[in-house]
């Protein structure tokens, strides 16, 4: 998966990856939607070169259990309705009128709810029930380095 920290204000990653990154009102950039292919991959690693504060992360499903994407996957409303506030206000920028309604377009789609299904059933196959709490998955590795996963790409 890919995901962002803290990103600066300077509302380039769209410039890169518009089917994939999207901004708040400050217009921090976040990625909405996961690449769906190479292309939208690079598109993405475009968008992180123009980041100055380095805030993309390529880090695959390190931080995901199937518990964690169920408990995001019950509060979406919550980020729905920040996202819709967000639209309301800034009406008068139709550049955030675009990536927020694409946002909101792509939570509230049927793809996003395939994709978060296959995901937490993807996890669940891999054993990676863990904790809900973000960054805080239960270690796969074994001592000897070995996670005795399947080798399965996640491929919704």
């Amino acid at each position: 998966m890919v995901w962002t920290v803290s990103s600066d204000t300077c509302a380039t990653g769209r410039l890169s990856a518009p089917d994939n990154v999207a901004y708040d009102g400050y217009c921090r950039e976040f990625v909405f939607r996961q690449p769906r292919d190479a292309a939208e991959l690079g598109a993405v690693m475009s968008a992180d070169s123009e980041e100055v504060f380095a805030c993309y992360r390529f880090d695959g499903l390190d931080r995901w259990t199937s518990r964690s994407v169920a408990a995001w996957r019950e509060d979406v409303e919550v980020v729905l309705g920040y996202a819709r506030h967000a639209l309301a206000a800034t009406a008068e920028d139709p550049e955030l009128q675009r990536c927020l309604g694409g946002y909101v377009s792509y939570i509230e789609s049927e793809e996003f709810g395939q994709y978060i299904d296959a995901l937490r059933a993807h996890l669940e196959a891999l054993g990676r029930s863990g904790s809900v709490t973000l960054g805080h998955a239960e270690p796969l590795a074994s001592d000897d380095g070995d996670s005795g996963a399947p080798n399965v790409d996640f491929k919704p």
